[in-house]
C-alpha cells in the first residue's frame, strides 16, 4: 500500500472528494483529513479525522527518552558497583532509584512529544499553519488509478508527496471493527 498526501484549501470540496473516493472503493479508514481546526465544528460524521493526540510525536519522545532512562539507570547501578556501597548496606536503594529514574525520564519524554508535531507531518506544518487541509489517502497498487483520476478531476488539490503505509489488514480491521460495533451497539 501507498500513502498519498494532498493539500486542499477549499472547505466545500473536502466532503465531495471523500464521498467520491468512498464510491470508488477506497474505504473510510483509508481517507483521513489533517487540519489545524477542530473538524467537529466544521462537519458531520462524513470525515475520518486524525485525533489531536495522534498529531503529536508522543510515542517517539517516549522511545527516545526510554533510551536515556536506561542509560541513567545503568549509570546509577555502575556508581553503586564502583563505590561498593551495596557491600556495606544493600542493593535495594540502588535498584529502586534506578527504576524510579528510568520511569521518570521515560515519562518526561511524553512532554517533549506533546510539543512536537508527528514526524510524518512536520513537512506539512507550514501548510497547516496557513489554514490548509491535508488529505491522507492510503491505497493499494490496484487503486492508484483512482488517485490519478481524482487529481485530474480536482486540479486544485496539490500533490504533497507519498509515503509508505500500514498493511491492508490493519485498515480492514478498523473498518470491520467499526461496522460490527455500530451494528451490535446502535
Amino acid at each position: 500500500m501507498k500513502r498519498y498526501y494532498f493539500i486542499c484549501d477549499d472547505k466545500d470540496s473536502r466532503g465531495r472528494i471523500e464521498v467520491e473516493l468512498n464510491k470508488h472503493g477506497i474505504i473510510k479508514p483509508s481517507v483521513r483529513i489533517l487540519s489545524k481546526e477542530d473538524m467537529a465544528t466544521v462537519s458531520d460524521e462524513q470525515f475520518h479525522n486524525i485525533a489531536p493526540i495522534l498529531k503529536q510525536d508522543i510515542a517517539h519522545g517516549v522511545l527516545i527518552n526510554t533510551l536515556f532512562g536506561a542509560l541513567a539507570a545503568v549509570l546509577i547501578l555502575t556508581i553503586g558497583y564502583i563505590t561498593r556501597l551495596p557491600d556495606s548496606y544493600t542493593w535495594t536503594p540502588f535498584y529502586l532509584f534506578a527504576i524510579t529514574i528510568f520511569g521518570f525520564v521515560s515519562w518526561s519524554g511524553s512532554f517533549y512529544g506533546f510539543q512536537v508535531p508527528k514526524k510524518d507531518f512536520r513537512r506539512l506544518q507550514k501548510d497547516l499553519d496557513d489554514g490548509k487541509h491535508i488529505f491522507i489517502i492510503d491505497v493499494e497498487s490496484s487503486q492508484q488509478e483512482i488517485i490519478r483520476q481524482m487529481e485530474y478531476e480536482y486540479p486544485y488539490l496539490i500533490d504533497a508527496g507519498t509515503d509508505s503505509v500500514r498493511p491492508r489488514w490493519i485498515s480492514m480491521g478498523q473498518k470491520n471493527f467499526k461496522d460490527s460495533s455500530t451494528t451490535t451497539f446502535p
